[in-house]
């Protein structure tokens, strides 16, 4: 299980010093505990974990005193394909519900699968590397064409006659993937998402 925000020796009113992980890693063993002092599992309440993403899964919590403790093996957790999620806990008691603790949860890639060839970059970042390298070798006529990723993940041959086309193109690829870093950084509890993952010039 990865490192989770340590729990102090206060409550909020209302939620917990949200425990959720940010970061987990596919496959492995998840268990944290959460507790609400509205709302405690004492006093009848019940609780769900969502984690939203491509397949938007839930986890029921057991009853740990006033808490809530959510054990999620590594079976269940090596379905969740890698990327960003968003999380949050549901509570329930009869017909009235409150949803709490809203975070976002990166979910690192399943190391026991991992096979050759495996790139760790974002789609966006190696669609920019790719017209990023088109555009550095066509602009010096090193070569006189070149083939870049496209967004549907094939292949396409462009030419100098290309350039003005992938000037433009690699300058919104370098916005995109700058604001997905953040993004990233921000649910790396980066503060501000003011997080530089690349020295390249260009983002």
């Amino acid at each position: 299980m990865t490192a989770c925000r340590p729990s102090w020796l206060f409550l909020f009113t209302g939620r917990s010093l949200l425990n959720q992980p940010q970061t987990h890693i596919a496959g492995d063993t998840l268990t944290f505990t959460e507790q609400f002092a509205d709302y405690p599992a004492s006093d009848g309440w019940a609780a769900k974990w969502y984690l939203l993403g491509t397949n938007p899964v839930n986890y029921t919590a057991d009853v740990d005193g006033d808490a809530f403790t959510w054990t999620i093996t590594a079976a269940q957790t090596a379905a969740w394909p890698a990327g960003q999620y968003k999380s949050f806990i549901r509570l329930t008691k009869g017909v009235e519900a409150h949803t709490l603790n809203e975070s976002f949860v990166t979910v690192k890639l399943n190391v026991a699968t991992v096979g050759t060839g495996y790139d760790p970059r974002s789609d966006l970042r190696i669609m920019y590397d790719s017209v990023k390298e088109a555009v550095k070798k066509l602009s010096s006529k090193e070569v006189l064409s070149y083939s870049v990723v496209t967004p549907a993940g094939s292949q396409r041959s462009v030419t100098y006659k290309d350039l003005p086309e992938l000037i433009t193109q690699m300058h919104s690829l370098a916005r995109s993937v700058r604001i997905e870093e953040r993004e990233l950084g921000i649910a790396r509890g980066k503060k501000g998402g003011k997080i530089v993952v690349s020295m390249d010039p260009t983002l």
